[in-house]
């Protein structure tokens, strides 16, 4: 089986599909902005809004970049024998009480006893925070209840990550049962709250 990264929401599919596009846009308009002010005669003044496309230009593919590349931690990640998540790098919240949501976390298919969609006042680690946040929770064989954090996703992907999960758990235990459309009900009922 091949790995799937899923946290499909409006931004990182607007990032998967315009970053090169925004990219080498980004670099054209460098080496223009460089052309120019190297044929600007020396010993004139710049005009300042030469020197703020310059500034501009350079910084932003980069910037853009860094926001690419952050979307991407955290993802939700089905390989051949697990659903993972990484660290999630971000911090959510006000300016005045950024919190961090999403830790690492991994849960084999053969041990995955139970799915649901719940929205809790918590991170993944189960400690409060200031906002609900809607997680996927997965139960295991001895009890243990692991989170990863959907706060991000759209309904379309919420049903494309379930119905592969899902897959994925029976092809490993023949006895499991879960009914895609009442988790994807009760994401569209989280995400409303």
């Amino acid at each position: 089986m091949k790995k799937i990264y899923l946290r499909l929401s409006f931004w990182s599919v607007f990032t998967q599909m315009w970053f090169f596009v925004f990219f080498i846009l980004g670099v054209y308009s460098c080496i223009n902005i460089t052309i120019e002010l190297v044929s600007e005669p020396f010993g004139i003044i710049f005009d300042c809004r030469l020197i703020f496309k310059i500034i501009l230009s350079y910084i932003s593919p980069f910037v853009f970049a860094y926001f690419v590349i952050i979307s991407y931690c955290g993802n939700i990640t089905l390989n051949s024998t697990s659903i993972y998540v990484k660290n999630d790098p971000k911090k959510f919240g006000s300016r005045l009480c950024l919190e961090k949501i999403q830790y690492r976390a991994s849960v084999k298919y053969s041990d995955i006893e139970n799915i649901k969609i719940v929205s809790l006042r918590t991170n993944s680690k189960k400690k409060p925070v200031h906002f609900q946040v809607p997680y996927l929770v997965i139960a295991n064989k001895k009890g243990k209840k692991v989170l990863f954090g959907l706060y991000f996703m759209t309904k379309r992907s919420v049903n494309s990550l379930l119905i592969e999960l899902i897959k994925r758990v029976k092809a490993t235990n023949k006895d499991f049962d879960a009914d895609i459309n009442k988790l994807v009900e009760d994401f569209s009922k989280v995400r409303c709250e």
